[in-house]
């Protein structure tokens, strides 16, 4: 991908894939073995916070020009995110977590986070999300 970019003199590409790569390849050297896809997703989804986090700073500072340059960077990311589960396979997950707890502990937040990220990995989903549907499930028993 990133020879193809290059090749077509694709500057703002290039230096996005760049910058990932090299966060991807600092976690490489950082841990043991080779680095997990998950790991690879939760630097991406990283990467585009951050980007996301300093167009709304760009933003307030009246710098529009460079706040749309991160707003494409972040577009280029995105490209190789997994999806994220949606809030139904996210409810259905929180109930089977909740339903394996005993009666006692079904409304312990931290036990509950502990039975649902065993069966699914954080990458996949928006750990925001993840709370607030947790909250309203609790709340509506």
């Amino acid at each position: 991908m990133l020879t193809h970019v290059l090749q077509a003199k694709d500057s703002l590409t290039s230096t996005t894939l760049r910058s990932v790569l090299s966060e991807v390849y600092a976690a490489d050297k950082v841990a043991k073995d080779k680095v997990s896809s998950s790991t690879i997703a939760s630097i991406l989804r990283k990467a585009v916070s951050k980007r996301n986090d300093a167009v709304s700073k760009f933003v307030q500072a009246s710098r529009q020009d460079l706040a749309d340059g991160l707003l494409q960077e972040a577009a280029i990311i995105e490209k190789f995110l997994p999806p994220l589960l949606s809030a139904t396979d996210i409810d259905e997950a929180l109930c089977q977590a909740i339903a394996a707890l005993p009666e006692a502990a079904q409304k312990s937040h931290g036990q509950i986070f502990k039975i649902f990220y065993q069966e699914i990995d954080r990458s996949a989903v928006d750990t925001n999300l993840v709370k607030q549907r947790l909250n309203t499930l609790l709340s509506q028993k």
